[in-house]
């Protein structure tokens, strides 16, 4: 049987990872992942596998749709607060999870790789 994720599950893995996400999306994010119970189920994962897998998954989405995480804070009130985003994280986490989802359930689920295009001017005469 598929084992679900929770939305504390989720909350605690980017919280550990050191990323906030609101949870209205975290929950949206935890319905897709659970989403995937049967397939994953059908490839034959044992229950700690599928949870690895949706966790790292929701952590992918909420970090891939501007999840950040504070690079610094200061206060006595010069308040201020410097944020970075995750992108070296969400390729760390995108071969976490193609590790260990070898059949590759949660593909169509992992937003797609950028990819970067060549342009190249040639002139001459």
């Amino acid at each position: 049987m598929a084992i679900e994720i929770e939305l504390d599950d989720a909350r605690i893995m980017l919280n550990e990872l050191g990323f906030t996400s609101p949870d209205s999306l975290l929950e949206l994010y935890v319905a897709q992942a659970n989403s995937l119970g049967s397939k994953l189920d059908g490839a034959g994962y044992k229950d700690e596998t599928q949870k690895l897998i949706k966790l790292y998954l929701v952590a992918i989405l909420a970090i891939s749709s501007g999840a950040r995480r504070i690079k610094s804070e200061s206060a006595p009130s010069g308040a201020s607060r410097t944020f970075e985003y995750g992108n070296d994280v969400i390729g760390h986490l995108k071969s976490a999870i193609r590790g260990i989802d070898q059949k590759g359930c949660a593909d169509e689920l992992l937003p797609k790789d950028k990819a970067i295009g060549f342009f190249d001017v040639v002139g001459g005469c």
